[in-house]
């Protein structure tokens, strides 16, 4: 198939393109985005040598991507043990998950400017027997450098939303012969695979949402009895991944529960722990008492600031309910695969666009419940709290769902990928 034209003036302005992107890979490590201690990496260049045997390499924009990679790859060793796995990544946050949990067979590089000269480098060095990229993270000379090399390559778990297929739509021959490089892909929705369909002309594999696969890391007991001991007698809520504008609301729902709850306890996990100064401004407008994890937690505090990464699993663990944010104001809602599985009700803002047939999945069993407002969330958690065994068959039935479809995907998605290996282009 041949290149479309927005394709080709990509290609041919490539140096412009590593211009532009040498300046915001700069300005990001300025403003604390980018690890300068390996901002070469991401003009190709690195002092790791390519592991022996065979390489794939796996690449996922940030941490929920790269939680899904490795789970991938543990599961793709069980049937192969020698595999080598190269990670690649676009976030600081990602870099410290692999950091934490790397294994001997692992290496993290974050992933080069996509410029046809940085990608070519890369892929010299790496030669990678198989690229996995995952969800949406569609990089156009990547695809490209890599299919002139003969690399298969699998887009796994795609997930786009409506915006986002909408984009795609417009440039309908631009991804028609990106989408129709790849030599494997699956699709986390329906709506995602029948985009993809009218591109490729082919039936696209719907094993449903990967992330079901994701084991979550236990935490540290010792770390975990601390803080349980911190929050002891206390009614816990979480609010998971919040984001801007999503905190006004969530503090003013805390401060209802406060008037039944005088003892209640809220952790707030922002999904981008830099943004602790504008919560504790809110915390301090509205004259509620916080501490941040990032300095020391504090008995009595009405509020824990959860400003770290890599700890979701201790406030799951200490929490009787989650609401899971990304969800109001215009949000398009995050994964609440992580709280079912450890056993917690659900709730979340109606704006789920992004993970709507998870939730429509979990409505069913009843594990989940809808909420907007401060009164409606207030509600929801004073209620649970009232009566906390109510809602725990509803979450155990849906736990099991999400287990079995996870032992069925990882049954049809490994082999696949391992069929890849070594294909190469014909």
């Amino acid at each position: 198939m041949k290149r479309s034209a927005l394709l080709s003036i990509y290609r041919a302005v490539d140096g412009l393109f590593g211009f532009v992107y040498g300046l915001i890979y700069r300005h990001r490590a300025k403003i604390g985005k980018e690890d300068t201690s390996r901002l070469l990496e991401r003009h190709a260049k690195t002092k790791t040598e390519r592991p022996k045997g065979t390489l794939i390499w796996i690449h996922g924009a940030s941490v929920g991507e790269i939680s899904l990679g490795m789970a991938l790859a543990d599961k793709m060793r069980e049937q192969q043990p020698d595999l080598q796995f190269l990670f690649t990544s676009q976030t600081m946050s990602s870099a410290k998950l692999l950091s934490e949990n790397m294994q001997p067979h692992q290496i993290h590089q974050y992933l080069p400017m996509d410029t046809a000269k940085a990608m070519g480098k890369f892929l010299d060095h790496w030669r990678p027997a198989l690229g996995i990229l995952l969800e949406s993270e569609i990089w156009p000379n990547l695809i490209m450098t890599s299919k002139q090399r003969q690399i298969p390559l699998a887009l796994v778990n795609a997930r786009m939303n409506e915006k986002s297929r909408n984009n795609w739509r417009k440039r309908n021959n631009t991804a028609k012969y990106l989408f129709s490089q790849f030599n494997w892909i699956t699709a986390a929705d329906e709506q995602t695979a029948i985009m993809l369909e009218s591109f490729i002309g082919q039936v696209v594999s719907r094993p449903g949402n990967l992330k079901t696969l994701i084991k979550p890391k236990a935490p540290n007991s010792a770390e975990l009895a601390k803080l349980s001991k911190l929050a002891a007698n206390r009614p816990v809520w979480l609010a998971a991944s919040s984001h801007s504008g999503e905190e006004d609301v969530l503090l003013q729902a805390h401060q209802q529960i406060l008037q039944q709850y005088p003892e209640a306890l809220l952790i707030l996990a922002p999904r981008h722990p830099n943004r602790r100064q504008e919560i504790t401004d809110i915390c301090k407008q509205n004259n509620i008492s916080y501490c941040l994890r990032s300095e020391h937690i504090t008995i009595g505090k009405t509020v824990w600031v959860a400003d770290t990464i890599g700890e979701m699993q201790y406030w799951l663990e200490l929490a009787q309910i989650v609401f899971v944010a990304g969800s109001l104001n215009g949000g398009k809602g995050h994964n609440p695969i992580e709280a079912i599985i450890a056993g917690k009700s659900v709730l979340s803002g109606s704006n789920v666009m992004s993970f709507a047939e998870t939730y429509d999945k979990l409505e069913h069993f009843g594990a989940v419940k809808f909420t907007d407002s401060p009164e409606q969330i207030s509600v929801a958690i004073i209620y649970h709290f009232n009566n906390p065994k109510r809602t725990k068959l509803a979450i155990t039935n849906a736990a099991n769902e999400l287990a079995d479809e996870a032992r069925k995907m990882s049954q049809q998605i490994i082999p696949a990928l391992l069929n890849l290996l070594n294909r190469g282009d014909k």
